[in-house]
């Protein structure tokens, strides 16, 4: 099987061995085993390290083992579980050193989920052990990922980090919005005087409220962006565009900028995939509500929305190996529009040769990042989110 050809579904029954005996040895499944999964084997050296043991979900981590014997192969295994309780799970069969470690930021493997050095390869290329085509959905809140390292058919050393998603300041809300009308969720995050620009988040090509949305808006909010992920497939139709509900969108706009925390005066629209035409047309035609955009591979937005007239700055990411659509004619093809208006703003297209539609998920390490699609895109769209994702932050900070 060449790399390039690589799936989930066809992992031959070597490396399948590999993942699943790894997985049963160390299945998270909850805070009781993570305890557990500090103590190696008997008589054991060998030490899983971190730079740290709790971060954020968006965040990188080094990962490095000591205690190995010089040149020693070991397989390393990571799993999780998802919200659902349904196990994920990656690995890579690597080669220790002369002095008998491994950095997994320059080791290669020789097999597993991910082929090039990463050392957050463990993370994006997790795969679901039942089913290959299932989304994964995070926990809210603390993510326990468990690790181990496997040699001569006996487990030499476990550790296990923790991968936060909404942190201890952070207000997940649906009843308020539910209230007002809205389907989705809120997240706030704690007030610190100023107020920040407000994320509307839309996901999905159905308008439905996807995961991708729901962990865009909670990593925001844990960056200090109140967010509100939400649902739209259920509203009344009726715009420029078929389906674009209007007073819905409207509606979820004005009570967002009323929540605390929130500068009304700094309102992003976000849309993914098809939704971003959407996210377009509200910073059309409604300035007074939506002053920046952005739009994660977008579509033929550029032939039917007048995107020069956005009175304020615009974000596009966009993958030129696209298989979907052609993210990235279409993205180039806003920005020449946008040119021929008389306003001039600080937009940003961030373009990446390798990356598919998979960007437009954005958030970056993250589980099933090379579901279903050729492992050099996967791993191109994982490198393209790490950074992608700090760039969009950049962008907001400055607004």
């Amino acid at each position: 099987m060449k790399a390039d050809d690589w799936r989930p579904d066809l992992l031959g029954r070597r490396e399948r061995r590999a993942l699943t005996v790894g997985l049963i040895a160390v299945l998270v499944v909850g805070a009781p085993a993570l305890a557990f999964l500090h103590r190696s084997g008997p008589g054991s050296r060998a030490v899983i390290h971190a730079d740290r043991s709790t971060g954020p979900a968006d965040s990188p981590l080094h990962l490095w083992i000591t205690g190995l014997q010089p040149s020693q192969a070991v397989t390393v295994v990571a799993s999780t579980a998802d919200r659902d309780g349904q196990a994920w799970g990656s690995f890579a069969i690597l080669d220790a050193d002369a002095t008998g470690a491994v950095d997994l930021s320059r080791a290669e493997p020789l097999e597993g989920t991910y082929r090039r050095p990463d050392s957050m390869g463990l993370f994006w290329s997790m795969v679901p052990l039942e089913g290959s085509d299932r989304l994964f959905v995070p926990r809210l809140g603390r993510n326990q990922v468990a690790l181990t390292v496997q040699a001569g058919g006996r487990t030499v050393a476990r550790s296990g980090v923790t991968r936060v998603v909404t942190g201890p300041d952070v207000t997940v809300n649906d009843e308020e919005i539910g209230e007002a009308g809205l389907h989705g969720e809120f997240f706030a995050p704690r007030p610190t005087g100023a107020g920040k620009p407000g994320v509307l988040i839309l996901g999905g090509s159905d308008g439905s409220l996807s995961p991708h949305a729901v962990l865009a808006g909670a990593l925001l909010a844990s960056h200090g962006y109140p967010s509100l992920a939400l649902a739209y497939s259920a509203a009344p139709a009726g715009s420029v565009r078929e389906g674009m509900p209007v007073e819905y969108l409207t509606r979820a706009l004005v009570w967002l900028r009323r929540q605390s925390g929130v500068d009304p005066g700094h309102v992003v629209a976000y849309g993914i995939s098809s939704a971003s035409e959407t996210a377009l047309l509200l910073a059309v035609q409604r300035p007074d509500l939506v002053q920046e955009a952005v739009a994660l591979v977008p579509d033929d937005a550029a032939e039917v929305v007048p995107v020069e007239q956005i009175a304020g700055p615009i974000l596009l990411v966009c993958g030129e190996a696209d298989r979907t659509w052609a993210s990235c004619t279409y993205a180039r093809a806003i920005m020449a529009r946008r040119e021929t208006g008389e306003h001039r703003y600080a937009d940003v297209l961030l373009r990446f040769a390798d990356a598919g539609h998979g960007i437009g998920e954005l958030v970056p390490y993250q589980p099933g990042t090379a579901l279903l699609v050729p492992m050099a895109e996967g791993a191109a769209d994982a490198v393209a989110a790490a950074q992608a994702w700090p760039a969009l932050l950049a962008f907001l900070a400055r607004q």
